[in-house]
C-alpha cells in the first residue's frame, strides 16, 4: 500500500461530506478489529469510567455540604457533608481500580484482535494480489496497524473521558441552575463551530504544504543514497542550496499559517474565559444577594472551570482522526478486498504419480489502463509430460515469468486452460499442489535465522521435527551451500535479517537448497544461478541436473541459455507480443535441441548470437 496523499477539500460540503468516510471508517474499526467479547469490555470501560468521573464531578457538591453546614454552624450537615466526601473518595478509589483493570484487558484484547485480523486478511490474498496490488504493501500496513492501535486508544481512553466529564459537569449544572447550564451549552456548540471552522482551514492550508514537505523530504533522501552521482557531477553544494532553499520556502508557509491558527485559537479559548468569569460572577452575586449558599461557589467553579477547560478537545480529536482515516480507509479499502479465490479448496495433490502439465490457448492481460486491459500473454499451448524438464526461452518482456506465475497460481488466465494431471489448475487445491512444487526464485527471499530454519521451511511441521542432519548436509553440499568458515556454528549459523551475512550467490544457493529439500514432484525454476560466478554456476548446474534426473518434472525460465542446454529435454521459444501477427501464438518454436531451434526460430538465433551460443 503506497502512502496515502491526502486531498484538500474543494469547499465546505465536500469537506462535511468526508464525515461518512469518518464514521465507515470507524466502524469498520470497530466491527472488524474488536472481537465481540472486547466490544462488550470496551463498552463495560465507557460506563465504568462514567462511573468513576461521575463519582469525582460530585465531589464538589458534596464538599459544599461540608461548607454550608461549616457555614451556619450545622454539625449535622458537617458529619453528613463530611460522611459523603469520605464515602465518594472511597468509592472513587474502588472504581478507579476496577477501571484500570479493565483498561489493561480491553487494550490486550484490542491488540490481539488487531494483529490476528490483519493477519488473517493480509495471507488471504494469493499471490497475484499482493504482486499487482500496491496497496498491499506490508511495510505501509504495518504503519497504518500502529495508526489504528493508536486511535483506539485514542477514542476508547482519551477522547471518552474527556466528553464524559464535559457532559457530566453540564449536566449537573443544569441540576444547579438552568441560566449558567444555558450559557455554558451555547459556548460547547460554538465552540465546536468555530473548532470545525478552523480544522476546515488546517485541511485546505496544510494538506498542500504536507505534500511539498513530503516531496522535499523523498527528494533529499534521494540525493543522499545517490550520493555518487551528486558528487560526481559536481552537485554537493548546489543540491544542498536548492533544498535548504526549499525546505525553507516551505517552512515559511507552514510557520505563517500556524500563527493565524494559533491567534484564532487564543480568540477561541479567550471567549470561553469571559464566559467562564462572568458566570463564576454571576454565582458571586447570586450568594452575595442571598439566593444561594456560600457553598455553591464550589460545585459552580469546579463545574464551569471543568467544562471550559475541556472543550477544546473536541476540535483536536475531530482533527487528529481526520488526519488518519485516509490512511486507514486505504488499509481498510486493501484488506477487504476479497481474494481471488480459495487456496484451500479444490482436488488435492499427491505425490503418488508424476506430474502433467498442459497449456491450452492461455492468455493473460494485466490491470488496466484507463479502463482498458493490457494483454499480455496470447494463444499459449505446450505441455510438460511426467518427468520432462521444459526451458521458457525468449527475450525480455515475452511473458516467460508470466507463464511461471500462471503456474504458480498468482493469478488465473484471462483465457484459456491449465491443465494438472487431468485437473484445471483452478480446481486443485493450491495449498496441496504448493506442498508438492519446489520453486527457485530468481529474487532470493531469506528469512532471519538459521541455515537449518530457511533450508526446512517449507516442509511439514512433523517432517521439519524428524529431518536428520546427514539428510540436509547431501543437499547442501549437492548445491553447495556448504559456505566454508561462514558456517561458524553449522546448520545453526545465523544469517541475518534478509541473508545479511551471505553473498548474493550463497543467499541464492540456499533458496535452492530449500525447493530440493522438499523432495518435489515438479520444479519451478526462475534462472536459479544468476547470481553465481562461473565455476559455482557450473557445480550447482551439475547438483540440480542430478536433482531433475527421476521423476521430478520442471519448468525452467532462462534468461542465460547455457543454464538450461544440458538439464532440459525440451525447450519453448517465446516471442514479445508486438512481435505476433494477429491471431497466432506468442509460441515461435518448441523443439528437443538448440541445433533445431537454430534453424526453425528467429528469436532463438538472435538470442544466441547474441549470447556467444556455439550450436
Amino acid at each position: 500500500m503506497e502512502e496515502v496523499e491526502r486531498v484538500p477539500p474543494a469547499n465546505w460540503r465536500e469537506y462535511l461530506s468526508k464525515y461518512r468516510d469518518t464514521w465507515s471508517v470507524l466502524r469498520w474499526v470497530w466491527n472488524e478489529l474488536m472481537t465481540p467479547r472486547a466490544r462488550k469490555w470496551a463498552i463495560t470501560y465507557t460506563v465504568l469510567s462514567g462511573c468513576s468521573l461521575l463519582i469525582f464531578t460530585l465531589q464538589p457538591l458534596v464538599f459544599a455540604w461540608l461548607v454550608n453546614g461549616v457555614s451556619s454552624r450545622s454539625l449535622q450537615l458537617v458529619l453528613v457533608g463530611f460522611g459523603a466526601f469520605a464515602s465518594l473518595a472511597l468509592l472513587q478509589q474502588g472504581s478507579s481500580l476496577l477501571h484500570h483493570l479493565v483498561r489493561e484487558w480491553v487494550i490486550n484484547r484490542n491488540t490481539l484482535q488487531l494483529h490476528d485480523r490483519l493477519n488473517e486478511l493480509f495471507y488471504e490474498k494469493v499471490l497475484g494480489q499482493h504482486s499487482q496490488d500496491s496497496r498491499l504493501n506490508y511495510a505501509s500496513i504495518e504503519k497504518a496497524k500502529g495508526r489504528v492501535h493508536g486511535l483506539q486508544e485514542m477514542m476508547l481512553f482519551e477522547t471518552v473521558q474527556v466528553m464524559l466529564s464535559v457532559l457530566l459537569s453540564l449536566g449537573l449544572m443544569w441540576y444547579l441552575t438552568w441560566e449558567i447550564a444555558l450559557v455554558l451549552t451555547l459556548l460547547l456548540f460554538a465552540h465546536i463551530g468555530w473548532s470545525v471552522w478552523l480544522n476546515y482551514h488546517v485541511a485546505v492550508v496544510t494538506t498542500p504544504i504536507e505534500q511539498e514537505f513530503r516531496a522535499q523530504n523523498r527528494q533529499m533522501i534521494e540525493r543522499w543514497e545517490k550520493i555518487v552521482r551528486v558528487k560526481t557531477s559536481g552537485k554537493g553544494r548546489a543540491e544542498q542550496e536548492r533544498l535548504s532553499t526549499w525546505f525553507n520556502r516551505i517552512l515559511e508557509l507552514d510557520r505563517k499559517f500556524w500563527f493565524w491558527f494559533i491567534r484564532q485559537s487564543t480568540y477561541r479559548e479567550l471567549s470561553g474565559h469571559i464566559v467562564r468569569l462572568l458566570t463564576i460572577g454571576y454565582g458571586v452575586y447570586l450568594v452575595y444577594i442571598g439566593e444561594q449558599e456560600i457553598g455553591f461557589l464550589m460545585p459552580l467553579y469546579t463545574w464551569v472551570t471543568q467544562s471550559v477547560q475541556n472543550m477544546w478537545y473536541f476540535g483536536h480529536a475531530e482533527r487528529r482522526i481526520n488526519e488518519q482515516i485516509p490512511r486507514l480507509q486505504a488499509m481498510r479499502d486493501a484488506l477487504t478486498t476479497p481474494a481471488l479465490f480459495s487456496e484451500e479448496s479444490g482436488e488435492k495433490v499427491t505425490s503418488e504419480k508424476p506430474i502433467k502439465i498442459r497449456f491450452e490457448n492461455v492468455g493473460l492481460c494485466y490491470g488496466e489502463d484507463g479502463g482498458k486491459e493490457i494483454p499480455t500473454l496470447r494463444n499459449i499451448s505446450f505441455s510438460i509430460a511426467p518427468g520432462e524438464k521444459v526451458a521458457l526461452i525468449g527475450p525480455s518482456g515475452a511473458g516467460k515469468s508470466s507463464i511461471m506465475k500462471l503456474l504458480l497460481r498468482f493469478m488465473d488466465p484471462s483465457e484459456g486452460e491449465i491443465w494438472v494431471n487431468g485437473h484445471q489448475l483452478k480446481d486443485v487445491e493450491l495449498v496441496s499442489w504448493m506442498e508438492h512444487v519446489g520453486y527457485i526464485p530468481q529474487d532470493s527471499q531469506v528469512f532471519d535465522g538459521t541455515i537449518r530454519y530457511n533450508l526446512t521451511f517449507g516442509l511439514p511441521e512433523r517432517r521439519q521435527e524428524t529431518i536428520k542432519d546427514e539428510e540436509i548436509w547431501d543437499v547442501m553440499r549437492l548445491l553447495k551451500i556448504d559456505f566454508g568458515d561462514r558456517l561458524v556454528e553449522g546448520l545453526n549459523t545465523v544469517v541475518g535479517r534478509d541473508g545479511m551475512k551471505l553473498s548474493g550467490g550463497e543467499r541464492q544457493r540456499l533458496i535452492a537448497g530449500a525447493a530440493v529439500i522438499k523432495r518435489p514432484i515438479f520444479m519451478i525454476i526462475d534462472e536459479a544461478t544468476s547470481s553465481l560466478d562461473s565455476t559455482t554456476e557450473k557445480e550447482v548446474q551439475k547438483g540440480l541436473q542430478e536433482v531433475l534426473s527421476g521423476p521430478c518434472g520442471a519448468l525452467i525460465v532462462a534468461h542465460r541459455l547455457s543454464t538450461v542446454r544440458t538439464i532440459c529435454d525440451r525447450f519453448v521459444v517465446l516471442r514479445k507480443l508486438e512481435d505476433t501477427p494477429e491471431g497466432e501464438s506468442q509460441i515461435e518454436a518448441i523443439a528437443s535441441s538448440f541445433e533445431e531451434l537454430y534453424r526453425i526460430s528467429p528469436t532463438f538465433k538472435q538470442l544466441a548470437d547474441d549470447q556467444g551460443i556455439k550450436v
